[in-house]
């Protein structure tokens, strides 16, 4: 059983890692990760399957030991130190209840193979399943249960013996989207009120973006950034990340000129004024436009369009367009619905125009 870590020290971090690498054989499953993770913080990990998050995770929890690097908690240093030495316990997506055990035998478990006295197992256990708001469900068992209680028995059970640091590795995959959903509230809810660190691994970023704090963006096993998750959405740092977060065109276009703290960018047929950058006029660069800024307005009929309409897709609150610029090139727009330009039709001519301050340079 994992043991119980004294508070961090003013200005030290929960978890820092630092240059930590993991390979098998030619393949660096995770290479030279460095990263802070803040006291109370709630953090994820995001990225698509194979990337390194979840090896990431398991080094945390000792369950896998860095090739390179130092991994500390609280300060203290961690990569000699067993799974079960270590002020971290963890969460998986198959939550490995005991169905033959009640609810509060299975969040009790690891306390009595602790030897925790009975009276202080009592105590732990009422004010965990308080917490995750099954208080009266002590004597049913897991299949009397629906997938999000079984889901907060686990989550109890894991923070039954205090840790510094809770874990979880994709828990609520298993769930359908109206429940995963629903957990994703009381789950950010309960580290809250805990105000314990957690490390949250998923490839799903609507998951990151709804309980954490901040969010590591992860590929190939680096990461690519790690900031709140509106920097993230509206500042991606790199293509891979403008590309895997939400949804975005990306724009090749050229740098013509420059005029004080304006640069100009031809792209799609139109001059782009965007804050000057490091980019010298002749150069290429990657513009990442979200669907959302752009801006459409029709144009007369049989006179020329800066983009054709391919398809409209109603989407509840907006509808997205596929637009076909003169090069062929296609990029999409999201207009709310009820806009001047939501009645739009395949084959009408439109103009458009961008929300520069949201556009990005990529380089």
């Amino acid at each position: 059983m994992a043991e119980r870590a004294g508070s961090a020290a003013p200005g030290q971090a929960a978890v820092d890692l630092a240059g930590v690498s993991r390979r098998y054989g030619d393949v660096d499953a995770v290479a030279d990760v460095s990263l802070r993770i803040e006291e109370g913080e709630f953090f994820s990990l995001l990225g698509p399957s194979g990337c390194g998050k979840s090896t990431t995770l398991r080094m945390i929890g000792g369950f896998e030991v860095p090739t390179s690097g130092e991994i500390r908690i609280r300060g203290v240093a961690m990569n000699s130190v067993p799974p079960h030495r270590r002020p971290t316990n963890m969460v998986f997506q198959q939550l490995g209840l005991f169905p033959h055990l009640t609810v509060f035998d299975n969040v009790a478990f690891g306390l009595r193979l602790a030897k925790v006295p009975r009276a202080e197992i009592t105590r732990r256990v009422a004010r965990q399943l308080e917490i995750v708001n099954l208080a009266g469900f002590e004597r049913r068992y897991p299949d009397q249960l629906s997938g999000g209680q079984q889901q907060r028995v686990a989550i109890a059970r894991a923070l039954t013996n205090e840790p510094s640091v809770l874990l979880l590795d994709e828990p609520l995959g298993a769930l359908d989207l109206r429940l995963r959903q629903k957990m994703q509230i009381e789950l950010k809810e309960i580290q809250r009120r805990l105000n314990t660190t957690f490390i949250y691994v998923t490839h799903d970023q609507g998951e990151a973006f709804a309980m954490s704090d901040r969010i590591g963006i992860m590929n190939h096993g680096r990461l690519e950034q790690v900031d709140t998750p509106r920097a993230i959405y509206h500042r991606p740092a790199t293509e891979f990340v403008a590309d895997f977060v939400g949804e975005t065109n990306l724009v090749r276009g050229k740098v013509t000129r420059r005029s004080g703290d304006t640069m100009i960018v031809a792209a799609l047929g139109l001059e782009v004024p965007l804050v000057a950058s490091s980019v010298s006029p002749g150069e290429s660069v990657t513009l990442s436009i979200r669907p959302e800024h752009v801006r459409l307005s029709r144009i007369q009929r049989g006179a020329p369009g800066m983009v054709t309409i391919r398809g409209a897709t109603f989407q509840g609150s907006f509808i997205h367009y596929a637009l076909e610029t003169p090069s062929g090139e296609t990029i999409s727009a999201r207009v709310i619905d009820g806009d001047a330009s939501d009645n739009l039709k395949p084959g009408d001519g439109a103009d458009i125009q961008f929300a520069v301050e949201q556009v990005r340079i990529m380089g």
